[in-house]
Formats: C-alpha cells, sequence, structure tokens
C-alpha cells in the first residue's frame, strides 16, 4: 500500500494476534493487519480506504473517539460493536492512540475480540495450573531442594498475586480453600485469611440463586475434566458480582484449581448492548428490530390460533418545521415527549415502537376492526393536546395508516409497507386522520410517486410557467391587476392541472422552489406591466403553507420585490383560510411586516373555512375573495346570493374590498356591480393567459379583456 510505503513493520503487524488499524482523522482505513480482516471476514484490500463507520453498528462511537482522542491523544477499553461481512455483531474492546506517519496525523487502534474472552481466560488459567501443579510437586522433591523450592514458591506467589484474577485451590472432598491469590480481596471484599483453614465463607457468599448450582457443578465434574461456570455473589455491603471460574479437576492431586475473574461490567455492556440492540436510544421505545421481531411473533402465534392484529404506522404532520425553526434539540425533546404520551395511551393493548425520525409504529391485537378505529382517534386527539417544551408550546398532528393481518398481507414487511401507504393516503386527504389500508391505495401513491417526477422534471427543466388572468374594477370596469396563476406543461403528458401537482408538491417540500419561481417572475411581470402601463396595476401571487412557514419569509419577499424595482404597494399575497390557520401566530407576525411595508394581503376562497368570521378581524387583511362556487351556483339557490351579500357587508364594514371568483356570465357582473363586490374575476373577461401574450397586446386590454 502506497500510504506504508516507508514503514518496515508491516510484517511484524501481521504476526500479531489483535486485530490492529491505522486510519486518518476522517476514518478511512490506510491499513488493518490480517487479524482484523480475519475478523471481519474482508480482505484486506476490501477494507483498504475504506471508512471504519461503513462497519460500526454505531456510527456515534468514531465522533466521540475522536473528541476523547483532541483531549487525551489515547482512549481505550471503550466498548465496540463491528458489523462482520456476514452481518454478524462482534463486541471488541480497544485502545486508540493518536500517531504521525510522514507528518500525518494518523490513529492507531488495537482491538479485542471480547468474544473469546473465555477462550483466552482458559488458556490463561491453564497456564496458571501448570505454574501451580509445578509449585505442588517442587514441594515433593527432595530436602535439599528444599530451599530452592521454596524460593521458586515466593517467586511463583509474587507473580500470581499480582494477576487480577483469583487463583485457588479448593479440596476435592471437604471444599475446604487451600489456596487462594490476593485478587480475591478486591473482588470479594473480604482478608483471604478468613476464607482459608476449613471457613465455609466463600460458599456462604454465592448468592442464594445460583448456590444449588455451584454445589452440582462440582459434584458432575470428573477428574481431569476443566469446564466453567459464572454465578453471582453477594458482598457484605449488600453489592452483587458476577464471577467467571474456569474449573479444572485435577486427578493426581485431589485438587479443584480454578481461575475466577470479576465479569460484573462485561454483563452489564452485554445488558446495554442487547437494550440497545432492541430500543431507540432517544425515546428509550422499542425500535425497528424489536417491531420485526415481534410481528413474526404473532405470524407465528396467529398460524396457530388465528388471531387477527393491526399495524398502525403513525407519522407526525409538519414536524420538520419544528427542527428548521427551534432546532433538533428541542425536536429530540419534543419527540420524547410524543413517545411518552403514545406509549401512556396505547397502555398494555399494544406495542409502540419508534420506526424511525419521526414515525411511529403500535402494534395491535384486536378482536374487531371497531378496537382499532376506536384506539386509532383516541391516539390522534392524544397528540393534539400541546406539549410544552422548555418556553415554547406546540401543537401537533398525527397522519396514522392501518393495516391488518391476515387481509392486507402475511409478512412483516408487507404488513408495515401497506400501514406506511394508509399512512400517506391519511396526509393526502388532510391529515390529522387516520386511514385503513385499501389496494386502490397502491394506485394513488403510483400517482403521488408520476406527480412527484413531473414537479422534479419541471424544476430541473424549467417546464413551470406564470399565466396571468385579469382582475376588474366593478365600478370603472378598468383592469386593476393580475393574478399570477402557475401552470406546468411537460413536454411528454401536456398540462397537468394545479389541482394535481400543488397538493403533491406541498407534501414533498418542493413547493418552496416552485415558490421562489412564482416570486420572481411575478415581480418581473408587474415591473414590466407597470412601465408599459399608464395606470398602476397590481400582480397578485398566491402563497403556500409551507412557504409562510420557512423564516424570514416577508423579508424574502420584499428583497425580490426591490432586486425588480417594484413598489411593494403594486403587490399583492393571497392565502386560503387553511394556510393562515396552519400557524396563525407565524402568519400574522410575516403579514404584519408585508403590510408594513405596502404589500396588500388577501384572503382567498373566504367562506369554504370553519374559522373565518372568528379571526377576521385579527388578520392584516386588505381584500377577501368569495370562494368562486359561490358566484357559478349565484342563482341555483338563494342562500348563495345572501352568503355574497353578508361577506360583502362584512368585509366594508372592516374597510376591505371584496373580489368574486368564478365570473362567467352577464348575470353575473350585473348582480355583484349592483351589489357592490369590488374587484371581478372570471372567463367573461379572461382566461389566464400568458405573458407574451398580455405584454403583445398591452395597448389594446379592453379589447382583449372583455372590457
Amino acid at each position: 500500500m502506497e500510504f506504508f510505503s516507508k514503514i518496515n513493520v508491516i510484517d511484524v503487524l501481521n504476526y500479531l494476534p489483535d486485530p490492529i488499524l491505522i486510519i486518518d482523522t476522517l476514518g478511512d482505513i490506510k491499513f488493518c493487519n490480517e487479524s482484523f480482516s480475519k475478523l471481519l471476514g474482508y480482505s484486506t484490500d476490501e477494507l483498504y480506504n475504506k471508512n471504519i463507520i461503513n462497519y460500526l453498528a454505531d456510527d456515534s462511537v468514531f465522533q466521540e473517539c475522536m473528541l476523547e482522542l483532541r483531549n487525551h491523544q489515547s482512549c481505550s477499553d471503550q466498548s465496540t460493536i463491528f458489523i462482520a461481512k456476514d452481518k454478524r455483531h462482534i463486541t471488541t474492546t480497544k485502545n486508540v492512540k493518536l500517531i504521525e506517519i510522514d507528518n500525518e496525523e494518523c490513529i492507531f487502534v488495537n482491538i479485542r475480540d471480547v468474544s473469546n474472552i473465555e477462550k483466552i481466560n482458559y488458556e490463561l488459567s491453564t497456564t496458571k495450573r501448570e505454574l501451580e501443579e509445578r509449585s505442588k510437586q517442587l514441594v515433593n522433591l527432595l530436602d535439599d531442594h528444599k530451599k530452592q523450592i521454596v524460593e521458586k514458591q515466593l517467586q511463583l506467589d509474587e507473580i500470581v498475586n499480582i494477576i487480577d484474577e483469583i487463583i485457588w485451590y479448593i479440596d476435592d472432598k471437604t471444599m475446604e480453600v487451600k489456596y487462594v491469590s490476593n485478587a480475591i480481596e478486591h473482588i470479594f471484599g473480604e482478608r483471604k485469611e478468613e476464607f482459608l483453614n476449613g471457613s465455609s465463607l466463600w460458599m456462604n457468599m454465592i448468592h442464594e440463586d445460583d448456590r444449588q448450582s455451584v454445589m452440582d457443578f462440582f459434584y458432575e465434574i470428573k477428574p481431569s475434566q476443566s469446564d466453567t461456570i459464572e454465578f453471582r455473589i453477594k458482598r457484605k455491603d449488600g453489592t452483587i458480582r458476577w464471577l467467571s471460574n474456569t474449573i479444572t479437576h485435577h486427578q493426581s492431586l485431589n485438587f479443584f484449581i480454578g481461575v475466577t475473574h470479576d465479569i460484573t461490567q462485561k454483563k452489564k455492556d452485554q445488558k446495554e448492548i442487547e437494550f440497545m440492540a432492541y430500543h431507540d436510544v432517544l425515546t428509550a421505545l422499542p425500535n425497528r428490530s424489536y417491531l420485526k421481531n415481534e410481528i413474526n411473533t404473532l405470524l407465528k402465534k396467529s398460524s396457530i390460533i388465528k388471531q387477527n392484529f393491526a399495524v398502525l404506522f403513525l407519522d407526525l404532520d409538519n414536524f420538520k418545521y419544528i427542527n428548521d425553526s427551534m432546532g433538533h434539540d428541542i425536536g429530540d425533546e419534543l419527540l420524547v415527549k410524543v413517545s411518552q404520551k403514545l406509549k401512556e395511551t396505547v397502555g398494555k393493548k399494544g406495542v409502540c415502537t419508534r420506526f424511525g425520525g419521526d414515525e411511529f409504529v403500535i402494534l395491535m391485537q384486536m378482536q374487531n376492526k371497531r378496537d382499532i378505529d376506536i384506539k386509532a382517534q383516541e391516539i390522534i386527539d392524544s397528540l393534539n393536546s400541546p406539549f410544552k417544551v422548555e418556553d415554547h408550546e406546540f401543537f401537533i398532528s398525527s397522519s396514522i395508516g392501518i393495516s391488518i393481518y391476515p387481509d392486507d398481507a402475511q409478512t412483516a414487511t408487507e404488513l408495515i409497507k401497506s400501514a406506511d401507504t394508509a399512512m400517506y393516503e391519511a396526509k393526502l386527504a388532510g391529515k390529522n386522520r387516520y386511514s385503513f389500508f385499501n389496494p386502490d391505495m397502491n394506485t394513488n401513491i403510483k400517482e403521488f410517486l408520476e406527480i412527484e417526477t413531473f414537479i422534479k422534471d419541471a424544476i430541473a427543466n424549467n417546464y413551470f410557467e406564470l399565466y396571468f388572468q385579469p382582475l376588474i374594477s366593478s365600478s370603472s370596469s378598468s383592469l386593476n391587476g393580475f393574478e399570477a396563476l402557475l401552470r406546468l406543461k411537460h413536454p411528454l403528458h401536456g398540462f397537468i392541472s394545479p389541482e394535481r401537482f400543488i397538493p403533491v408538491a406541498e407534501s414533498t417540500g418542493d413547493i418552496l422552489k416552485i415558490s421562489e419561481f412564482v416570486m420572481e417572475h411575478a415581480c418581473k411581470f408587474a415591473s414590466r406591466i407597470n412601465t408599459l402601463s399608464s395606470h398602476d396595476i397590481f400582480v397578485s401571487v398566491n402563497i403556500s403553507s409551507r412557504q409562510l412557514k420557512e423564516k424570514s419569509f416577508a423579508k424574502t419577499f420584499l428583497k425580490c420585490a426591490t432586486d425588480h424595482k417594484v413598489d411593494p404597494s403594486l403587490l399583492k399575497v393571497e392565502m386560503t383560510e387553511s394556510v393562515v390557520m396552519d400557524n396563525i401566530s407565524v402568519a400574522v407576525k410575516e403579514l404584519d411586516i408585508l403590510r408594513s411595508a405596502g404589500v396588500q394581503v388577501a384572503l382567498d376562497d373566504f367562506g369554504t373555512g370553519y374559522s373565518s368570521f372568528e379571526y377576521l378581524a385579527q388578520l392584516p387583511i386588505n381584500t377577501i375573495k368569495v370562494d368562486k362556487s359561490f358566484i357559478i351556483s349565484l342563482f341555483d339557490k338563494e342562500s348563495n346570493k345572501h352568503i355574497v351579500n353578508a361577506i360583502t357587508s362584512l368585509a366594508h364594514a372592516l374597510n376591505m374590498d371584496v373580489t368574486a371568483e368564478g365570473v362567467e356570465t352577464d348575470e353575473h357582473v350585473q348582480y355583484l356591480k349592483e351589489n357592490n363586490v369590488d374587484i371581478l374575476q372570471g372567463f367573461y373577461y379572461s382566461k389566464a393567459l400568458p405573458v407574451d401574450e398580455i405584454i403583445t397586446n398591452i395597448h389594446e386590454y379592453k379589447k382583449l379583456f372583455n372590457l
């Protein structure tokens, strides 16, 4: 390898039994010895220059290690889980140091495979037994060698007593401890003399739940056999410790010779690793792996007892805005509170898991579909209550998709996928609701994805275009302004209706890029049309919910006007009631900024929402636009006339003007003029036209717009 062309220690490192790694500070592997490649099951060529994060079960380990290296130059004994080529998880510990090679800072990693620790302990215990056996044999040598034997025994004791593991002999008949090393004092918490001379202290300290199994172990181990047993001891201070004991029944010496080491931390680490493998770190809820195992268990049970169960796939609506505006720390704390509320609401009737991000999956056994109806609505209602994080109050809604076994799918993967599909259907239907899966949804999702592709094509290739529909003064029959209307003309599929692509763009977030296009070209048109016109003409732009929630929306809008030298008073923003109600506090703040700069504000599709009159006086609005559904059917029902008249009277009382959409006939025009509607818009005057057609005929606009 070129990186090691000047290093002559590669062969040495390859001889070492411990896995060795050298990586750069970005985590790219620059060298690994054969022990490491064998540990993961890759060749060294496959590993070279790959990033170590690819082989870590938890990629945060690398960042944490780098932080400690920067502070202390080294870190050690950190438990790390590697992912082998065959997908096995291998638990290791490691010692890591910063080194320098050819003036380049690198990281030297010495890894120890903890999974093989028992084998290592066995080899160590065998070595220790040989030493002990040798020392015993020396005692029986001739008297003239006694001094030499004693000296060797003292040397051996000195070696044995500096080892962390306990070395001991037990009489195989009386079970009395005949020899024990100093390590017993640290592990058992008692002086080693207390265990000698016929004492049964060591047996009494074994945890009462493990004592019988230990006795059975000694009874069953035959002469010349070796085996390992794990058990707990209970110290006088009440603490519990786990011990691993490798024991040999020595036939000629009539002793049980043992090596004992403390594995309490290892047990704790294993428990934490097992928990982390099946639980989410942030919320402590079961994770995706746990979910799939649980579904597979239910599938096996259901195949025997024929019991149905449901998978509820829940996604928080618009949660991305909270992360973007408030930061991930607050977002994470909110997720914790949401997970607690979900767990509390689901209770013992189901299992609530975090699937990832702001997605949760709930697994419920069921007697009938009505049970799931009730529980799904209960979950949605529980999340509608405000959540308080620090000094902020958040209102959360959620969309839930539901699949049922065996009606909708027969495998864990398909059940989750079907529930996910139903969840998207709930979002498309307006969010804050639940939907049961049905096969037709696949068609809807397919169309959704198809439209999403068209949108991305249009953004990349400039297929979007703005058309403009005239707004006519009812009192003077003169041109007052234009509403900018977005069109998507795909080269292969022709015009695609805004009713089809706008909801998809809102859902995917592409609406933000589209909105930039709309603002830019609407301001450009306003500049051109007012340069050519003899009187002021305003241009109205529709604003989306996603756009209004963006930070500094008003500032961005005004900058666009400045860039194109358009007076803000010649611009109007339109938004529906639902857009405003989605986050009224943010809407009022941004709209106040626009109004202060002179931009006009219109409330579109008025009369179709449920909260219009309650909030109308609070909003900085210039114009109310009566929804076209009332105008088109103006003469079908007498009530439609009353609604239009009431809206007009209310708007004028609040110093607002009124625009009527959907004006198509002479009768419409005559009635609306007589009832003081200020501005008229509809096919009676003109459909929306492309920019060039308007600019070309601007001096004959009376003829162009049927005035």
